[in-house]
């Protein structure tokens, strides 16, 4: 089920708990994907690659970003 409001809750707690990790900002990147905030998405997507270079996370930002 479809429950937006309470999974935010939950990214961001992890993204104030664990800032340094590469899979907060990937999975925050794929809740705002999944709302349709294409903005947002790209900015999680990018933060995630600035700490690991992951080859989904990298197809993913392609997919939204103008011009790909």
């Amino acid at each position: 089920q479809e429950h937006y409001s309470k999974a935010k809750s939950f990214f961001e707690m992890n993204v104030v708990n664990y800032p340094e990790s590469f899979n907060v900002y990937s999975s925050m990147g794929d809740f705002y994907r999944a709302i349709g905030d294409k903005e947002k998405a790209i900015e999680f997507y990018t933060k995630a690659l600035t700490i690991k270079d992951y080859p989904s996370t990298r197809k993913k930002l392609d997919k939204l970003k103008p011009n790909q």
